[in-house]
């Protein structure tokens, strides 16, 4: 890959030097895309999966304190764990699902949490990690068992958090 783009780049330079500032520009957007479809290094899927998970707790619940962030984040991994395989197997698929959290839905990217409360987002991403680390035989624990789904409208619901009705 790297080859290549000396390559390229040796090319460009030799049929138009008197544009070497933008020939160069063109080979960092030539590269970004070629990284972004050659297989990355490995992530570690913890520290990944926790950043996805805390900013939908971030994003959905910071207002609802600690046991509204937990519970977001339960919806989430019972997403995560659900039999029929509704949601998506892993926790930033189903994070960034069409139209299903706040923060992935209407947000700007890039995202950045720590500039708009830093002690919430530290809160969230320790939760996160808590939540993850105590695996998936405890995602049904907490006051709302079973809910894969949360709203801020009442209605039949398993229990409600703050603002949010968890079904």
């Amino acid at each position: 890959m790297t080859r290549m783009l000396w390559k390229l780049e040796k090319f460009l330079n030799s049929i138009a030097a008197p544009f070497v500032g933008g020939l160069m520009l063109l080979l960092a957007i030539v590269g970004l895309a070629l990284t972004r479809c050659a297989p990355a290094a490995p992530i570690e899927f913890e520290d990944y999966g926790r950043t996805c998970l805390a900013l939908v707790m971030f994003g959905e619940a910071r207002s609802d304190g600690e046991a509204g962030m937990r519970e977001v984040g339960r919806v989430v991994l019972r997403r995560v764990l659900d039999p029929q395989e509704r949601f998506g197997g892993d926790i930033c698929t189903v994070a960034t699902d069409r139209e299903q959290f706040l923060v992935f839905a209407s947000w700007r990217t890039p995202r950045h949490p720590e500039r708009m409360d830093a002690r919430e987002w530290a809160q969230a991403r320790k939760i996160a990690g808590e939540l993850i680390a105590a695996g998936p035989d405890r995602a049904d624990e907490g006051p709302c068992p079973g809910a894969l789904y949360f709203n801020q409208t009442a209605g039949a619901a398993i229990c409600k958090i703050g603002v949010h009705y968890f079904r």
